[in-house]
């Protein structure tokens, strides 16, 4: 039997200001019609997490752990990705608002348009990242 671990608290109310979440595994997990303010997640390793109508306005994504993570007609501004691996998630009607990537995977994932465009932007604006050689891209296209 897998493994699911109980949240006591949760979190993920309507709306999340200010909200730290550091080395923290979430597994199975639905969040939907929610809004996360100034928040950072940090360390945090997630399976099967589904976001849904969910809005992201100046957040902090650093050296998450994803795997078969789906985001739904999501909206992102003025965010920070650092370090994320992304295996075979899926991004579906996202909106991406002066965000910005840096030393992420997205291995296996399906993603929408507005997602692939934020992506080859960043990768050719970042050259000096290229150097380093610590960027994977490989993408599954929706259709």
């Amino acid at each position: 039997m897998e493994k699911t671990e109980i949240i006591r608290h949760n979190p993920f109310k309507s709306e999340n200001n200010f909200l730290n979440l550091l080395d923290l595994s979430l597994d199975n997990y639905l969040i939907s019609d929610a809004l996360f303010t100034s928040c950072k997640l940090e360390q945090v390793q997630g399976k099967k997490l589904v976001f849904v109508n969910c809005t992201f306005q100046a957040c902090v994504f650093e050296s998450l752990d994803l795997s078969n993570c789906s985001f739904e007609n999501c909206a992102f501004r003025d965010c920070l990705w650092t370090a994320c691996k992304f295996v075979a998630c899926k991004f579906n009607n996202i909106s991406w608002k002066r965000c910005f990537l840096k030393h992420n995977q997205w291995i296996g994932s399906q993603m929408d348009d507005n997602t692939l465009e934020l992506i080859y932007g960043q990768e050719k604006s970042v050259e000096d990242y290229e150097e380093e050689n610590t960027t994977q891209w490989s993408f599954v296209l929706n259709g």
